[in-house]
């Protein structure tokens, strides 16, 4: 009996296409560094980077879900509720009680590592190959050639396929946001470490998807294609406002809305993407950089006090509590000096994502989520200076006012008032500001609009 091969393949691609939602193509944009078991992306000892796994794909798109619904809840006047949101990402994306609703592959994967020697430039990455105390030198030697082989632009290249399980047919709200969600983390969230800076972000092209999702793919197709800043922002603006739109849907259509409160007059109480411009912002800005390690140097220098000293005319050894910046992550603290709370980590209220790049510059979407999680009430700053210890919580920094004479050093009038309104608030009021303090001089250092 002889075997028809080409029947064979057709019959099995027919059952690999079932449920077949959507097929999407990566390639990296900027150097990626995904870390594998010692946290490391590359091994000298294997000459093997590590490259992308579907897990960690499925937790950031778990987060922006998670930040869309609540974002939506938000503009329909309701309260972010947390048990009403995990609920609902738990029955789409599952949890350990319940498979998700969607799996993910990946295929026709490519990763390739390169020595980066110039990364030092980059303030995350000197922090990372500064030798340790007490490490050998072999062995630093060892760790250096491996933090220093990262993923250039073009070498992480993959294929994820979107696939909905077989059983009870999804609405088509679902899939859409579903769907619409997953190409916000890729496009925007980045993969691996330092995503925040600038690593580890992609350039998407969506190979293939459902009719009803074509505007999804059509939305992606015109961030693609644009090439100055006024483009880049009407089309992600587009996008985000086509996903808000179907989080809604999906949320009163399952009557999600029923016994929830009404917002909070201030703050969410956790990162949500809404329409709501206080609470979500997004601006792109045009970067001039030749290369991807200029460009991450300069996204590294800006969140950085230094740099922001620098920006505001002030020299390296003025006092830096009164600007915070704290808002950019957390803890932020250097041999027992800088901002330190008993809450743990907390990441950067503020994310430099690049998305496009041009001839001599780079179009990077600046976005930030204003939320009440931050542990403003017991968050402290130290500093030494004479061999002296001085520490003061963060909300009663107003009342030294040996350290607010810095602000009279300010070149820009306009700020420093800013900041002086600013160190006098409290709670919320406090983190709105110094989110907007943040988000505005980043912006400005970025564009060269600071005098």
């Amino acid at each position: 009996m002889e075997l028809d091969i080409d029947r064979l393949k057709a019959e099995a691609q027919a059952i690999t296409n079932s449920g077949l939602i959507a097929r999407i193509d990566l390639t990296n944009v900027t150097p990626t560094r995904i870390g594998g078991y010692n946290a490391r992306p590359y091994s000298k000892e294997l000459d093997l980077p590590e490259g992308l796994r579907t897990s960690e794909v499925k937790g950031i798109w778990r987060w922006w879900l998670r930040a869309t619904l609540a974002g939506a809840l938000w503009d329909l006047g309701k309260e972010p509720n947390k048990t009403t949101i995990r609920k609902m990402v738990n029955e789409i994306l599952g949890y350990t009680a319940s498979a998700s609703k969607f799996t993910i592959t990946s295929s026709y994967a490519y990763s390739a590592a390169k020595k980066l020697d110039d990364l030092a430039k980059i303030p995350r990455m000197r922090l990372i190959l500064m030798q340790r105390r007490d490490e050998p030198q072999d062995k630093f030697d060892i760790r250096s050639v491996e933090e220093k082989s990262l993923c250039p632009p073009g070498f992480l290249k993959a294929t994820l396929s979107l696939y909905e399980r077989a059983g009870k047919p999804l609405d088509w709200n679902i899939r859409r946001v579903a769907f619409g969600t997953l190409l916000l983390a890729l496009l925007l969230h980045g993969i691996g470490a330092i995503t925040r800076r600038g690593f580890g972000h992609f350039q998407l092209e969506v190979k293939e998807c459902l009719d009803k999702l074509r505007d999804y793919s059509d939305s992606i197709k015109a961030v693609n294609e644009a090439r100055r800043r006024d483009e880049m922002q009407e089309g992600l603006n587009g996008l985000f406002s086509e996903v808000l739109q179907d989080a809604k849907q999906s949320l009163l259509q399952r009557n999600m809305l029923t016994g929830l409160g009404p917002r909070p007059s201030r703050l969410p109480p956790f990162p949500s993407l809404s329409s709501d411009s206080r609470i979500f912002r997004l601006r792109i800005v045009d970067v001039k950089a030749s290369d991807e390690t200029f460009l991450l140097e300069k996204l590294g220098k800006v969140a950085m006090k230094v740099g922001w000293k620098r920006s505001l005319g002030l020299n390296g050894g003025e006092v830096g509590g009164v600007l915070d910046t704290w808002i950019l992550g957390l803890p932020r603290e250097v041999r027992g000096t800088g901002y330190a709370s008993q809450a743990g980590r907390r990441p950067s209220a503020i994310t430099l994502a690049p998305v496009k790049k041009l001839q001599q510059s780079f179009l990077v979407a600046i976005y930030g989520f204003l939320s009440s999680d931050w542990p403003i009430g017991g968050l402290q700053w130290t500093r030494k200076t004479r061999g002296r210890v001085e520490t003061h919580r963060v909300e009663d920094i107003s009342g030294a006012s040996h350290l607010l004479t810095t602000l009279n050093r300010i070149r820009d009038d306009s700020v420093g008032k800013r900041i002086k309104e600013c160190v006098r608030q409290r709670g919320e009021a406090r983190i709105e500001c110094a989110f907007n303090l943040a988000f505005g001089l980043i912006e400005r250092q970025l564009t060269g609009s600071l005098p």
